[in-house]
């Protein structure tokens, strides 16, 4: 959540207070801060549902990435990803990375508010009407984009690994796991590690690389396979 520092912003809501819902009262005013805290509660539902679903840092879909050692740089795809209760897009981008060295590579959560004073389309629009044309709400403003570990040194933004770099080669990835429904898909996992064993599903194909003398190389395509009964993707390949 966001630290919203804004004068005459008013949220009282707070996840152990354990608000269900606001009971809006005939007769009585409406306040600024129970919209605010409207928004927070329907918000924090949605995240309780999508962390049953993802952690932080899961690919949904696309965020193919490919490392060029000859340029020292990693091209990461557009795509999706889940942070903080959203699936977050993402364009493709080419980042710098160290050669020898470890760099872990994923989003970059920017997060800022936006007021009639930055965005004029913020005052009220309904011509003919007494708030014409006058100031009204604010916008949080959040983006995402592919960063580095290293591209926010001073913790003002939120980072959250997807790859991990090591001398060039893919180390580590979040890629979905099913963390929901646990009992029922190990049962499934179960089933058909028992009846098929490991398998490929896609990809994965391995061919032989030049090396130097008395080294064998060889480079395992991109692909998905089952392995101890869950479905493992592995979206880029691998020297």
């Amino acid at each position: 959540m966001a630290n919203i520092n804004l004068q005459d912003y008013y949220n009282r809501y707070a996840k152990e207070k354990s608000w269900e819902k606001l009971l809006v009262l005939a007769g009585r005013f409406i306040q600024s801060a129970e919209i605010n805290e409207i928004q927070d509660v329907l918000s924090d539902r949605l995240k309780g549902i999508g962390d049953a679903l993802y952690r932080d840092g899961d690919i949904v879909s696309g965020c193919e990435i490919a490392i060029d050692t000859d340029a020292s740089t990693a091209r990461v795809g557009a795509g999706r990803v889940y942070l903080n209760g959203a699936v977050r897009e993402l364009e493709t981008a080419t980042l710098t990375i160290p050669l020898p060295g470890t760099v872990d590579i994923g989003v970059i959560l920017r997060s800022r508010v936006e007021t009639e004073i930055e965005n004029g389309e913020l005052r009220d629009p309904a011509v003919g009407c007494p708030a014409y044309n006058q100031p009204g709400a604010a916008r949080l403003i959040v983006t995402a984009e592919w960063g580095r570990n290293t591209d926010n040194p001073s913790g003002d933004h939120e980072f959250c690994r997807v790859y991990t770099v090591t001398d060039g080669e893919v180390a580590g990835s979040s890629v979905p796991t099913g963390t929901y429904m646990d009992e029922f898909l190990d049962a499934l996992a179960r089933y058909d590690r028992e009846s098929n064993g490991f398998y490929i599903i896609q990809g994965l194909s391995v061919t032989v690389q030049d090396a130097p003398l008395g080294k064998q190389a060889f480079s395992v395509a991109e692909g998905k396979a089952h392995i101890q009964g869950y479905e493992v993707s592995i979206p880029y390949s691998k020297r």
